[in-house]
């Protein structure tokens, strides 16, 4: 299936939604530039108007002079090539949220290709429920629910933008064109010949834009609608106007396939919206980045690429920027993954100015195809726990969570909290290792404070707590030291003693201060 999005005289509206002037002012749009000498201005057609303008006898094709003196309220506008452009490209974002396969048809004419448009089947299944309750839903009607869910869902984003529009969707594009132009919003036309048939019949013969000479003939012959012209034999109408009559005929019949001129955006994954009116929510704020997630996924999917980063940088009205490299666990493309990421380091989230920018980078990579070892696991649902983590962090600071990763160091405990998220860093195999010969050390973080008596600067008794008694053997000291070159040098002394009860444990002299390090096992 094939949709069409129809925005009627665009040009016109383009102009009005410029200017903030409503559709139901007597209006036209002149096909000259406003810098035109006003002799110039009055000799200028009329491309097009509003109804309000039709209604009073203005028609397309009068000077502006003989306009105005139909209606000598009339306004006149100038088209403007550049603010078409804008309007143009907004409708192209709006297709590329719902696929990657559309065409720029004309000037307010956007075709998509929704063959590879898919729901989920609980989203059919409920959206079934509400249409047909109670009752078996053939697989007819689910498709047909579906395409009028997407249909609806299409017309009113390109509704947010100002524009009226029409939306068709049909079995082929220039069917779905038609259907647009005979729809009051939204219309999806079934895949049924006969019924085609019986519903272009009555749109005008100016809607498949026929030469000038052809029109002329075809006026001539009193041929009106499409629904007279494909009441002629097709073979004759070929013989009598050549082919081009035939490929309209196709057209205005319904029958013609062709390919779409698939527009393809530049590769670039980044999304900036400059804000008329400043965000001081959340709920707002994450409308907005829904509709830019939805089109750069979008693009993502027709290069065949996943996001492995997310970079969200917001504008204050204050002048302040702020800016957050948000990694994904598992690269994705799924829109309600990337904003949940985004939405967990909002929450945690305060800002004095209200926001005036907002602008999203995806930094793409290669969908990743890697075998765990034989022994290895992976976890269910990576992107679930780094959402986890992410609140983690907003509750007790980044710096508190994260697996701890040793440092380079002979400093006790030296240590940095690595993301969990982070490739693992594999240590080479040490030959010499003796660490499975030693006795092992259950250390206590902090360590326990201790009053030892010392004689001669060695331990006799120590009183830590509940570890109390007289030292009956220790060895040591052992002088540690370290960083001497840096502000965080350290140095301390370490001794392994035996009490009269029999334990064995790590005291530790730093700063004249003594403490137990640990027990050992």
């Amino acid at each position: 299936m094939f949709a069409t999005l129809l925005v009627p005289e665009f040009q016109l509206q383009t102009i009005l939604r410029q200017h903030g002037a409503s559709p139901e002012q007597p209006a036209v749009l002149l096909d000259e530039a406003a810098t035109a000498s006003t002799k110039q201005q009055g000799k200028a057609p009329v491309l097009q108007a509003t109804p309000a303008a039709l209604r009073v006898g203005v028609q397309c094709g009068m000077t502006a002079t003989q306009a105005q003196a139909r209606c000598s309220g009339l306004i006149l506008y100038y088209r403007d090539a550049m603010a078409e452009e804008r309007g143009q490209a907004e409708l192209l974002e709006i297709a590329e949220q719902f696929t990657p396969d559309y065409e720029s048809t004309a000037p307010g004419v956007v075709t998509m290709d929704w063959h590879g448009l898919t729901r989920s089947e609980a989203d059919v299944d409920l959206l079934q429920m509400s249409l047909f309750p109670a009752m078996p839903v053939p697989a007819a009607s689910r498709a047909l629910a579906q395409l009028t869910s997407s249909a609806e869902k299409l017309q009113r984003l390109a509704t947010a933008t100002g524009f009226i529009v029409r939306t068709g969707v049909a079995a082929n594009p220039d069917l779905a064109f038609l259907t647009a132009c005979l729809a009051n919003s939204v219309r999806v036309l079934e895949d049924d010949a006969s019924k085609t048939r019986a519903f272009l019949a009555p749109l005008s013969i100016q809607a498949m834009q026929p030469p000038v000479e052809m029109a002329d003939t075809l006026s001539l012959w009193g041929i009106r609608t499409l629904g007279d012209f494909t009441a002629l034999p097709r073979d004759a109408v070929t013989t009598r106007l050549g082919t081009e009559a035939a490929r309209l005929w196709d057209f205005a019949s319904g029958t013609r396939r062709r390919l779409l001129r698939l527009v393809r955006m530049p590769l670039d994954y980044t999304q900036r919206v400059e804000l008329e009116q400043p965000l001081g929510t959340l709920d707002l704020l994450t409308h907005y980045l829904t509709r830019m997630l939805d089109t750069l996924t979008a693009r993502l999917a027709t290069a065949w690429l996943v996001a492995r980063e997310v970079v969200l940088t917001l504008g204050f009205e204050n002048g302040g920027v702020h800016q957050r490299e948000l990694r994904v666990s598992e690269p994705a493309r799924s829109t309600d993954l990337l904003l949940r990421l985004i939405h967990t380091h909002l929450e945690g989230f305060t800002t004095s100015s209200p926001i005036k920018v907002v602008a999203l980078e995806l930094k793409p990579t290669q969908p990743g195809q890697n075998q765990n070892d034989l022994f290895e696991h992976s976890l269910r649902d990576p992107n679930r726990f780094a959402e986890t983590l992410a609140q983690l962090e907003a509750l007790l600071g980044s710096e508190n969570v994260g697996a701890p990763l040793l440092l380079p160091t002979h400093r006790p405990d030296a240590v940095r909290m690595a993301s969990y998220v982070e490739p693992a860093e594999k240590e080479a195999p040490n030959p010499t290792h003796a660490a499975a010969s030693a006795m092992p050390l259950r250390r206590f973080r902090p360590p326990l404070p201790a009053q030892v008596r010392v004689i001669n600067r060695e331990p006799i008794e120590i009183s830590a707590g509940p570890i109390q008694g007289r030292v009956l053997a220790h060895r040591g000291p052992w002088l540690m030291s370290g960083d001497w070159w840096d502000t965080q040098r350290w140095s301390h002394e370490e001794w392994d003693v035996q009490l009269a009860d029999g334990l064995l444990c790590r005291l530790k002299r730093e700063n004249a201060g003594w403490s137990v390090e640990g027990l050992y096992a």
